[in-house]
């Protein structure tokens, strides 16, 4: 199949923001200038797929493998300040995410009085720029140094690159925000009249820049500051040299010359979901309320009961910009996801 993504409002006119000229309220064209000849982007996509039931139907299978080529790509590029703009919307370079995504669903108890039904869901995929129109640049985060995301042919668009260079000047790619995979299980258990579903989410690798950490080191606070580590500090003729310093001391020492030591594995599994329901039983309820409820439901709720994670901050699943198509695992410690539990009723007349 092959579609079509528009560019937004912005991409194609110049907005104007509100501005106070003298004491006056007016407006002025914001520093991204639109472009009116601005095509939308062009994507072809090709997938296959397959089911299969087996063990007796107790059993399903599901597989799909994707490639998508886009075309036209929609970027933000950099202008010269002399043109009286910083940035601008072009059709800019043609990019193919490819992936595959597993479905197994197992049903290994079926009893009347009691069963299990098991799915578990598996996805990956990966992107790569293959043709670039611009000069590679920079976007999203807040300095290079602090991490940033390098858009660039022969990488993929959410590659994380900060200070580090090597011997020629170039950047070093630090990680990758895109996960190498994601995982969920979701379990439904049922025995006479109570019924037990969860869920487990697992996603494994996916980089994440920590400046929660640089915030606590700055204060003094950081878990480790104290621990001792080794680092590489530049001396004043240019020349590295290996000292032992407390950890935050030299996290602090070296910020510029490396933005390593902020770049962390955002791996985690978490208990996303638990519900244990109990539904009263009909007879109870005809005779308590003869035929007015088809039947009632009590249950109780948990979401986000545990995370087993290295990350060190306080969860790697948030960041400073939310759900943005590239850089959306900037940390600078916004609120975790919350630990909620609800007690649900549920009726039928």
């Amino acid at each position: 199949g092959e579609t079509g993504n528009l560019p937004p409002p912005e991409g194609k006119f110049t907005a104007m923001g509100p501005q106070n000229i003298g004491g006056l309220a007016g407006l002025l064209p914001l520093s991204r200038r639109g472009r009116a000849d601005i095509k939308p982007e062009r994507t072809r996509e090709i997938e296959f797929g397959a089911d299969a039931t087996f063990w007796d139907e107790r059993g399903l299978l599901e597989i799909t493998w994707y490639r998508q080529d886009v075309s036209d790509l929609i970027l933000i590029a950099s202008l010269p300040p002399s043109s009286g703009f910083i940035e601008e919307f072009i059709n800019g370079g043609e990019m193919r995410t490819q992936g595959v995504e597993l479905g197994i669903v197992l049903t290994p108890i079926r009893e009347p009085s009691l069963s299990w039904t098991s799915r578990v869901n598996f996805y990956k995929n990966t992107s790569r720029i293959k043709e670039l129109s611009v000069d590679p640049f920079n976007t999203g985060g807040f300095a290079t140094f602090l991490g940033t995301y390098r858009i660039q042919k022969d990488l993929p668009p959410t590659t994380i690159i900060g200070a580090d260079v090597d011997a020629s000047g170039k950047n070093i790619p630090l990680g990758d925000e895109n996960p190498d995979f994601r995982m969920s299980f979701n379990n439904r258990i049922t025995w006479n009249n109570f019924e037990l579903n969860f869920l487990v989410e697992w996603k494994q690798g996916g980089h994440v820049i920590n400046l929660g950490k640089l915030i606590t080191d700055l204060g003094g606070t950081t878990e480790d500051y104290d621990e001792l580590g080794q680092f590489t500090l530049r001396t004043a003729d240019g020349r590295d040299s290996v000292a032992t310093l407390k950890n935050g001391q030299g996290r602090l020492q070296v910020l510029g010359l490396t933005t390593k030591p902020y770049i962390e594995d955002g791996t985690y599994i978490k208990l996303r979901e638990a519900t244990l329901t109990y539904n009263v039983d009909r007879e109870f309820l005809r005779s308590v309320f003869g035929g007015a409820l088809a039947y009632l439901r009590l249950g109780l709720t948990g979401r986000n009961l545990l995370v087993i994670t290295d990350y060190t901050g306080y969860d790697p699943e948030v960041s400073q910009f939310g759900s943005i198509a590239i850089g959306r695992s900037v940390d600078t410690l916004p609120f975790p996801s919350s630990r909620s539990f609800y007690f649900n009723i549920s009726l039928g007349l």
